[in-house]
């Protein structure tokens, strides 16, 4: 009878995982070198940080040796420390690039293009050598006028109009080669507004047209074009990161001025000491992580190894098979080798081992043929016997032969057939009929309860009661 509910063996689950122990020990090496690996190469990277901190440390004690000759070249050396943190935030405070809003961003552009080659007719062709130096020209030009652009222009005017210095606008202007092959340069202007940003665009543009007579008596002779003239209020993402760097900056010199000061009131410039690791606490701490990740694998293969046996629902012992259903007991009969197993293999084969019949395998066969007669009463040693189970037809027919070549030995006209019933035919339920019992065969870790609750339904089925299981583990 099922009782529903399956109860698992904790002692069988226990011998059918550690059954796979090589695989375990497997998982726990490779967890073990992973582990280690990762510990290993990041002690290793510690211990070179150490080293170089050190030979750094040296380096700087070394260099500033001499400016601790005297009090007056301290005060020197935080003087200037100072002066170069007032500077940088005298420069943030007044910079027009730090009142820009990177998300409303005035913006405006023009691009300069110029023509360095002659009128040429159709049938006129340009060699390479005259190509060559064209192009040539064209970049002696178009340094030119980007060096207008940059350093030549006279901003006075234009931060009159906006109510600011003139040299502030200097870095708004940028010029950059829009597009090599058109001879052709692109000037930009950003400022907190559109129309500022217009009104230093139309200064320096104007400025460089007329520097376009000078250009002609030094390069020679070239058209002049100034085109797609735009001006707009962008999102530029670049003054983000502008923003960040000039803020890391004024931090960094508050954060060594603070350090100085700190060693200078203290008398000394010398920086604490690094900490570093030994080579020794090094290996030390790599082996105890892979030690580490060997448990860690080796329990962690254990469990899933149980869940899987557990969720496949695995036969995992003839105890808790017969518990199930409420079988009787008429072998539970040991592997093949169980007599010739040794170490680790022997230990977790004999956990449940209690169970068994015997522990030689003939001998259980032998007690089992015994029990069936017993349990047929009179017509016990004249009984045909089926076998029947989930397992595959070949399996049932070497326990069937099994099982006579004993009861043959042993004087008994018990006949067992292999009668697989977990696929139905017409031969098969002939031969059920034509026996006079029926035992259920299972192996652990093999069959499943499944497979053998659909056996013994179709043995009812059959009006064939299943006398008892013989158990293989």
């Amino acid at each position: 009878m099922n009782r529903r509910e399956r109860i698992i063996d904790i002692k069988a689950l226990l011998r059918c995982t550690l059954e796979k122990w090589r695989l375990l020990i497997i998982a726990g090496l490779i967890c073990a070198a992973v582990m280690g690996g990762m510990e290993g190469y990041t002690q290793y990277k510690a211990y070179r940080k150490g080293v170089e901190a050190e030979a750094a440390q040296a380096e700087e004690a070394a260099a500033s040796a001499g400016s601790q000759e005297s009090a007056s070249l301290k005060d020197q050396e935080l003087k200037m420390m100072s002066d170069r943190l007032e500077e940088k935030n005298r420069y943030y405070s007044e910079s027009i690039l730090g009142k820009i809003d990177p998300a409303n961003e005035g913006f405006a552009s023009a691009d300069l293009i110029i023509s360095a080659r002659p009128a040429q007719t159709a049938d006129q062709a340009e060699s390479d050598s005259e190509y060559n130096y064209i192009r040539s020209r064209e970049f002696n030009i178009l340094n030119f006028y980007t060096n207008a652009a940059l350093y030549r222009t006279d901003l006075t005017e234009a931060a009159e109009a906006l109510g600011t210095k003139a040299q502030l606008l200097g870095e708004l202007i940028t010029v950059t080669d829009s597009n090599k092959s058109d001879s052709m340069i692109t000037i930009k202007v950003i400022y907190p507004t559109q129309e500022g940003a217009k009104t230093i665009l139309d200064s320096v543009v104007g400025q460089v047209s007329d520097l376009y007579a000078e250009a002609q008596r030094t390069y020679g002779e070239h058209t002049f074009t100034i085109a797609n003239e735009v001006s707009s209020t962008i999102v530029d993402t670049a003054m983000y990161k502008w923003s960040n760097n000039r803020a890391a900056e004024i931090t960094a010199l508050i954060n060594s001025r603070k350090t100085l000061d700190k060693n200078l009131s203290s008398g000394t410039t010398t920086a604490k000491k690094a900490v570093t690791i030994s080579k020794k606490s090094a290996v030390k701490a790599a082996v105890r992580r892979g030690a580490i990740g060997l448990l860690a694998g080796i329990f962690g293969a254990l469990a899933l190894v149980a869940l899987y046996l557990i969720m496949t629902g695995v036969v995992l012992s003839g105890r808790e098979l017969n518990r199930q259903y409420s079988l009787r007991r008429i072998a539970c009969i040991p592997g093949r080798k169980y007599g010739s197993l040794k170490g680790p293999d022997k230990w977790v084969a004999s956990i449940d081992s209690a169970y068994y019949n015997h522990p030689n395998r003939a001998t259980c066969v032998q007690v089992a043929n015994a029990n069936l007669e017993t349990l047929l009463g009179a017509a016990g040693r004249d009984a045909q016997v089926a076998m029947v189970g989930d397992l595959s037809d070949e399996y049932l027919e070497k326990a069937a032969a099994e099982f006579t070549k004993t009861a043959r030995a042993a004087g008994s006209r018990v006949r067992y057939y292999a009668v697989p019933l977990s696929s139905q035919t017409p031969e098969g339920v002939e031969a059920i009929r034509r026996c006079d019992a029926a035992v259920l065969v299972a192996k652990a870790g093999r069959s499943t309860y499944k497979g053998v609750g659909d056996v013994l339904d179709t043995a009812e089925l059959l009006g064939r009661d299943v006398a008892g299981s013989v158990v293989f583990v």
